[in-house]
């Protein structure tokens, strides 16, 4: 597990594998306020969010906003998963991040949690955060927020159940406040 913490010591990203064998699993009302990246690196199975059931396999990728509820309810492989949790505000103190709310806030009808990630670029993202996390190299917090950030943009450009006209709207409002 590792942690990115913020000047007064709070985690604002955390990363950590989670292994489960097969099973089947009850469902549980689990939350948190962090909003999640998570990445299947081997299995598969059923997630359970809310009242939406997913088939999952390795190298697919799940979206989280803060509270949402989600439980891995059946594990037919053996599953390795790599989970990115933040702290919402993250996004909240960098301007250009605004752009990527609608992807917790501007859903639409065809909103999906399960990200495919084709070509494997969200994984690959994911595993580069986690690395920065391990080592802790010069500069590594920047790496590791503008990856998320890049992650996100990522999903929010390829994701049809995400409302992207609120996306220019929502920047471009923000742009203007910071203008007055």
């Amino acid at each position: 597990e590792y942690h990115l913490r913020d000047s007064c010591g709070r985690t604002v990203i955390k990363t950590y594998h989670s292994q489960l064998s097969a099973c089947t699993r009850v469902y549980r009302e689990h939350h948190h306020t962090e909003c999640e990246l998570s990445v299947f690196l081997e299995g598969e199975g059923v997630y359970t969010v809310g009242k939406n059931e997913y088939r999952f396999r390795a190298g697919d990728v799940f979206l989280f906003a803060s509270n949402e509820e989600h439980c891995i309810t059946e594990i037919s492989a053996d599953v390795e998963l790599l989970n990115l949790q933040f702290e919402p505000y993250i996004l909240w103190e960098n301007p250009d991040a605004m752009e990527l709310m609608p992807l917790f806030h501007s859903r639409n009808s065809e909103f999906k949690n399960l990200y495919l990630d084709k070509g494997g670029e969200v994984c690959k993202t994911l595993l580069t955060i986690e690395d920065e996390m391990c080592h802790q190299r010069p500069c590594f917090s920047v790496i590791v927020k503008y990856r998320l950030f890049s992650a996100l943009a990522i999903i929010l450009r390829n994701h049809p159940g995400v409302n992207h006209q609120k996306t220019v709207k929502a920047a471009d409002h923000l742009t203007q406040s910071i203008k007055l």
